[in-house]
């Protein structure tokens, strides 16, 4: 009796749960150095205390004290406000009259597990709500978990997928090296992102930017991975939506590179910030020669307050368009005529400057005012016609009186002369 009396106090004492001895009258009798640190106090200050001493406001002490004399509880969860004002949540169970008028208290402080599991709930409940789909896998590539939205990228849900591997979404699009090179990245510990095309259940295909981590036992890196966790967005929308864009950009440079005008982009100060591929077929000079240089320096004089004018309008005015005419340095010295369509984006995000359209007209110009001189040429070549008509008229006039008198003239010499 005496050595079993020992290894108890010896079990008792050195125990890691908390224990406590309680008499009838609920008073604690005995305690062990784990209840000590748990309840916040000195054994012996402990033994002062009775049950419920360190119960929440509002616990009711009485009807389970009842229960466990009644042995309708044995165990159970609880509340334990220390001394200091913390409150721990602990795990108990009691054995009632272990010894006649004894009652036996284990109890097992479980409030960084109760917090470590809220958090893991916090945790899931994230992972579950995020707009990812994530996949977490063990060591061997096995599937352990999937959230919601990665069933409603890929249409599988968890239970069609546990145990099973990626493999499952694999398209066929991808050959064995790139699939090892991935392998091969993640079992060194490192994280693997990139692109990949992946097949949903129903057959579709869909593309995903994903990345896989590798999760190890601890912090240490020499531990071995136990899992990885993969992330992944399925991007197909936006893929659809880039290439649609790249298309819309390659159709408009394409009309830009090969239209017949001169498509200009300048700044607020009349800065080229862009040249169409026709500047070197109208003025001589490559795009890249253009950006960066000021176009009022190649405006011809007479035509720079104009469109100076323009350009301060169009700084201040949003959405300001106009028409002008206006003449050109061309990179050999000479002149062309341009008639232009300008219209101001400064304002606007995507163009911030100036858009001009511009059309050579030079060889117009010089025709309509070649076909000018030659109607100017005409019409005095008529007024000339018309004078020598009325000159004509005029003669006809003067020829019917004139002969008469040439006549008479005529008939007065051949007369003979009278005597004297």
């Amino acid at each position: 009796l005496e050595a079993s009396e020992r290894h108890f106090h010896a079990a008792f004492d050195t125990a890691l749960d908390a224990m406590v001895v309680m008499d009838d009258a609920r008073a604690y009798v005995a305690a062990n150095p784990a209840a000590a640190r748990l309840f916040g106090l000195p054994i012996e200050r402990l033994l002062e205390r009775r049950f419920g001493d360190f119960s929440p406001v509002g616990a009711d002490v009485d009807g389970i004290w009842r229960a466990m004399i009644e042995g309708r509880v044995t165990a159970g969860e609880w509340r334990l406000a220390r001394p200091d004002g913390d409150l721990r949540d602990v795990e108990y169970s009691v054995t009632m009259n272990f010894i006649p008028g004894r009652h036996l208290a284990v109890v097992r402080d479980v409030t960084e597990r109760k917090r470590e599991e809220a958090a893991r709930l916090v945790r899931s409940a994230a992972m579950a709500a995020v707009a990812s789909g994530i996949v977490i896998t063990d060591a061997e590539g096995r599937i352990e978990w999937v959230n919601p939205e990665f069933t409603r990228m890929s249409g599988y849900t968890l239970d069609e997928v546990r145990e099973l591997t990626p493999r499952v979404l694999r398209s066929g699009r991808h050959d064995a090296a790139y699939y090892a090179r991935l392998w091969t990245t993640v079992q060194s510990g490192q994280v693997w992102r990139g692109n990949m095309v992946n097949r949903r259940k129903d057959g579709t295909l869909y593309f995903e930017e994903q990345s896989i981590t590798p999760v190890r036992m601890s912090e240490d890196p020499a531990s071995p991975i136990t899992h990885f966790v993969a992330v992944k967005q399925d991007v197909s929308e936006r893929r659809r939506t880039e290439d649609a864009l790249r298309q819309s950009e390659e159709y408009h440079r394409s009309l830009l590179d090969n239209a017949l005008d001169l498509i200009v982009v300048l700044d607020g100060e009349a800065v080229v910030r862009y040249a169409s591929p026709s500047v070197e077929r109208v003025l001589g000079y490559r795009p890249e020669e253009m950006v960066g240089t000021s176009t009022l320096g190649r405006l011809h004089p007479d035509d720079l307050a104009r469109v100076s004018q323009l350009l301060r309008t169009g700084r201040t005015t949003p959405g300001f368009t106009a028409s002008v005419e206006y003449r050109i340095r061309h990179k050999d010295g000479t002149y062309r005529t341009f008639e232009a369509v300008a219209s101001s984006l400064l304002h606007h995000p995507a163009v911030a400057g100036i858009i001009v359209n511009a059309r050579d007209v030079t060889e117009r110009k010089q025709s309509e005012e070649t076909q000018e001189r030659l109607r100017q040429h005409l019409r005095h070549s008529e007024k000339l016609a018309a004078m020598g008509e009325l000159l004509a008229g005029v003669a006809h006039e003067l020829n019917n009186p004139l002969s008469v008198v040439i006549g008479h003239t005529a008939i007065q010499t051949r007369a003979p002369t009278p005597p004297s």
